[in-house]
């Protein structure tokens, strides 16, 4: 397999979530979220 093949499998645009949950604190939940673009352009 080509490295050409590999990253236009990959093209397009992700978004993606995270959450991270400190229970100590008053409020505990940290929510993230991240996007990428790639190859468009």
């Amino acid at each position: 397999m080509k490295l050409i093949d590999v990253n236009n499998k990959y093209i397009g645009l992700w978004k993606g979530n995270h959450r991270l949950i400190l229970s100590w604190l008053p409020d505990p939940n940290f929510d993230s979220i991240s996007n990428l673009a790639n190859g468009l352009g």
